[in-house]
């Protein structure tokens, strides 16, 4: 996002806040309660100052609007659903309520209208009723679903009527109803988050107790106890580490790269601002997670410099120069610039920040395209959740551009494009690109982990050699040639030369050993065959759909396969997550 909060840059990655509350607000009470919701949004934005906001607001009159307004007046990003189609539901404001609608609407960066509930019908909601009222409740669901903080200007009382802001908050606290939860997806606690109720006073009712002070409510599943604030702190703070880390040290150019990378410029012109979000958030993900791969990879390999001239040290000055004294001081102080390196490493989180930032970019890819083939399911649903205690935020951000672009409501694109389009901007972007990708980087990993083990097996094979031929040789010598025994003897620093020349090749074979077994080469190359063949098989089968349906297949098959395409990426994806958590950077040490 291109917000500045007093000077200081957002990254890509929002938290979105919700609104429910009451409509029949006390005049008298609207100065306190905006500048208690502006402590609010002011608080959240002090611990997290990288991280734009965007509001959820269905723009009702009362709460809706008075957190709407100081949002905008605040710099906060305005999104609308809307709970019915607009030309229905305005029908619902007087002549100054309307204009104030507008006018608010107006500063929205995006109008979302969700779909009637099943039963209603464009007529039954018209007037005020249960079908009305089942609309209201479906906007609240949608934004107590969607938003990471809710607020509540709610007074504390049980509801009254369904869809009422207790009914929303206990909902939200609650996660989602049981008929609508698996056991294979399960609502998760944890990507719901925290309600920030400030008690309100309304018209006609009696006064809360301790009016206008604020009270956090933290969401349970089932009979267990709420998830305690600190977890939401720290994925909200691993959101902000992230845009801290895109505003310091993503470079323009290398953005624009992984941009194209993903989805060309001409095309992404005709997407909506939430796609283009989306693209931009990848773009992000991408670079670092390029950066952050680099970073680890060179401390690794200064580690293994370190330890390998330890070592090699060690026996040169204790074996040919018999300066005992200076091995027993080189020896340790190598080794502890090794373990300087790896600690570095570590306090800057190298590995971990490449294995997460390329775990995020590869989830917002499946949602991006996901997105522009019309599928509205949500990434977060299917990815990492044998991960959760570890890569919540990843999750709560792939949730986060679900939700910005509407949830299970998509509109990837303008009127200019048709899903034939689309589609066929999936099967080369998406498809055909990372076909191209997989194929060849299987091909190099490969070759690579055929050649370090063809010089580890050299060096091994060398070094036994050298052993064998030099125990032959001086055995041979010393039993027929009397000086030579005695040269040696005399000589130490020749026999140093020749074990320290022995030992050489062994211990080169070792370091590249731990090398290969920290990149996982062999098992990268085997899931990138994986991978190809994968989408090798989604190419061949998009084919096959195109000639048996004359010409051109339905949308809705092509979307179809997608999915199952996008569902088997994240399963890899994860496995490429835990196969790198098993190699966490680490000086090589024997066991």
């Amino acid at each position: 996002m291109s917000e500045k909060n007093h000077g200081v840059s957002f990254g890509p990655l929002p938290l979105i806040i919700g609104i429910t509350g009451h409509r029949n607000l006390r005049p008298e009470d609207v100065p306190a309660l905006e500048t208690k919701v502006r402590n609010e949004f002011s608080a959240i934005r002090s611990r997290y100052p990288y991280t734009p906001l965007v509001l959820l607001s269905p723009l009702a009159e009362g709460a809706d609007r008075l957190v709407a307004r100081v949002g905008l007046q605040m710099g906060i990003t305005l999104h609308v659903p809307l709970p019915m189609p607009r030309a229905i539901y305005v029908t619902d404001f007087n002549e100054a309520a309307m204009a104030e609608f507008v006018q608010l609407e107006q500063q929205a960066e995006q109008v979302l209208e969700l779909p009637l509930v099943r039963g209603n019908s464009a007529e039954s909601v018209q007037r005020p009723g249960d079908a009305r009222n089942h609309q209201y409740d479906a906007v609240g669901e949608h934004i107590a679903k969607h938003s990471q903080i809710l607020f509540a200007l709610w007074d504390g009382q049980p509801a009254t009527k369904k869809g009422g802001t207790a009914d929303i908050v206990q909902w939200r606290l609650t996660e989602l109803p049981a008929a609508s939860a698996t056991l294979l997806h399960a609502p998760d606690p944890v990507l719901s988050g925290p309600v920030v109720q400030i008690v309100t006073p309304r018209q006609g009712h009696p006064m809360p107790a301790e009016p206008f002070s604020v009270v956090k409510h933290f969401p349970k599943a089932l009979q267990h106890s709420a998830v305690p604030e600190e977890t939401f702190s720290e994925i909200f703070a691993q959101i902000d580490a992230f845009n801290h880390e895109v505003v310091q040290k993503a470079n323009p150019a290398g953005l624009q790269q992984s941009r194209t990378y993903l989805f060309p410029d001409e095309k992404a012109l005709q997407l909506s601002t939430v796609m283009r979000r989306t693209r931009d958030c990848f773009a992000s993900a991408d670079l670092l997670s390029g950066n952050n791969q680099r970073q680890s990879f060179i401390s690794f390999k200064w580690i293994l410099a370190f330890v390998f001239a330890s070592v090699v040290i060690y026996e040169i000055f204790e074996q040919v120069l018999s300066m005992f004294a200076y091995a027993m001081l080189s020896y340790p102080t190598l080794l502890s610039l090794a373990y300087s390196v790896y600690y570095w490493a570590k306090w800057q989180d190298y590995q971990n920040k490449y294995q997460d930032y390329r775990a995020l970019a590869e989830g917002l890819r499946v949602q991006f395209f996901w997105r522009l083939a019309g599928h509205n399911d949500s990434v977060e649903s299917h990815y990492l959740r044998k991960h959760r205690a570890e890569l919540n935020w990843i999750r709560t951000a792939l949730r986060v551009h679900w939700a910005l672009n509407g949830g299970e409501y998509s509109c990837p694109c303008g009127n200019s494009t048709q899903p034939d389009d689309r589609m066929s901007w999936v099967l080369q972007h998406w498809i055909d690109d990372q076909l191209g990708f997989f194929q060849r980087r299987a091909e190099s990993e490969t070759h690579k982990h055929e050649q370090l083990e063809r010089k580890i097996k050299f060096g091994l094979g060398i070094g036994i050699a050298m052993s064998v031929s030099f125990g032959v040789l001086f055995v041979t010598l010393y039993n027929n040639v009397h000086h030579v025994e005695e040269w040696f003897h005399h000589n130490r620093w020749a026999e140093g030369i020749l074990i320290v020349l022995t030992s050489l090749p062994l211990l080169t074979g070792m370091v590249i050993h731990a090398f290969v077994q920290y990149r996982a080469l062999e098992q990268q190359a085997r899931q990138y065959k994986v991978m190809a063949k994968l989408l090798g098989a989604a190419r061949s089968l998009w084919q096959s759909m195109t000639l048996s349906s004359a010409g051109e297949p339905s949308t809705r098959s092509l979307r179809e396969l997608v999915n199952e395409l996008g569902k088997e990426a994240l399963m890899e994806n994860a496995d490429w997550v835990m196969l790198h958590r098993d190699r966490p950077l680490e000086v090589p040490h024997g066991k």
